[in-house]
């Protein structure tokens, strides 16, 4: 079988699941970065106050692990899923969008998306550390 045309099976093979799990990660994300952004705007307390910055300390440390790691771990996972089949997109098709197969479009703008919200959730694990290891604000 041709290499291009296993590529466009296996993507319609999987568009279900595809969909069902870019829903699904669409929403987890969009719960969690509203608890993330209004974690990232809290004001840490002064130095004078140690008892209160390490209690900050502790709920950001919290926060890192059930709202930002959750996150880092699903799209990790996806983009580790979704790499080979990406690669073998590049290698194989010449990339004008007016003129492919939608199907091998959309994956490939999908998968772009997944290595995006990846980065993202790295940025935001990187803010929380900052945040917590940063004496003054």
């Amino acid at each position: 079988m041709d290499q291009s045309k296993e590529i466009l099976k296996t993507i319609i093979e999987s568009s279900n699941i595809i969909s069902v799990l870019l829903v699904f990660v669409i929403v987890v994300f969009d719960i969690k970065n509203k608890v993330i952004q209004e974690d990232l705007k809290k004001v840490k307390p002064f130095n004078n106050r140690p008892k209160e910055v390490r209690s900050f300390n502790k709920y950001l440390l919290k926060s890192l692990v059930i709202n930002v790691l959750p996150l880092m771990v699903i799209f990790f996972v996806l983009s580790i899923l979704f790499l080979p089949l990406f690669v073998k997109i590049c290698q194989n098709f010449r990339f004008d969008l007016m003129d492919q197969i939608f199907a091998v479009s959309l994956f490939f703008i999908v998968s772009l998306f997944i290595f995006a919200f990846l980065i993202i959730s790295i940025v935001f694990f990187i803010n929380y550390l900052i945040r917590i290891l940063r004496k003054y604000e």
